[in-house]
């Protein structure tokens, strides 16, 4: 063991010892207290609810600024079409029975035709209304996707 002993740190020098020193105790528990309650996601910059929450108060500031301007009744916000539209065979047929003026008929791409549908179909070809055979996708848009079975009629604004 002598020859050990000249070796740089093969002996301890006296007081030195492993583990802890004393009066460290109140380093680590500094480390391990909390920062408090997290804030609502509302309120962390880097949230997607906080980006949400302040693009909504920028549209509400733009909004309120024009009070007493009109608004559109269909809950949309921005572009509001000239024509509405009636969709579904039993009321596109009672809307062309009943005389109501219509811009264009829809009728969708392969569409099996049924007694209700040639029966709309004749009458607008009666009354000089176009016929545009339409696709599914586009029947959706134009109904703001109600059940519109194939067969979309655009009238004037009520």
């Amino acid at each position: 063991m002598a020859g050990n002993s000249q070796r740089r740190g093969a002996t301890r020098k006296p007081g030195t010892k492993k583990g802890q020193v004393v009066g460290s105790g109140g380093q680590p528990r500094q480390k391990l207290e909390g920062r408090g309650p997290t804030p609502k996601a509302e309120e962390r910059p880097g949230h997607t609810a906080y980006r949400r929450a302040r693009s909504a108060e920028k549209y509400a500031s733009k909004s309120s600024g024009g009070r007493g301007g009109s608004k559109s009744g269909s809950g949309r916000s921005g572009k509001k079409s000239a024509n509405e539209s009636v969709a579904g065979r039993n009321s596109v047929l009672e809307a062309l029975q009943a005389g109501i003026p219509a811009s264009a008929l829809h009728v969708q791409q392969y569409l099996d035709a049924d007694d209700r549908v040639r029966e709309a179909m004749k009458l607008a070809v009666g009354r000089g209304i176009p016929l545009l055979e339409t696709t599914r996708g586009d029947l959706d848009r134009l109904s703001d996707s109600a059940v519109h079975q194939g067969i979309v009629l655009r009238v004037p604004p009520y």
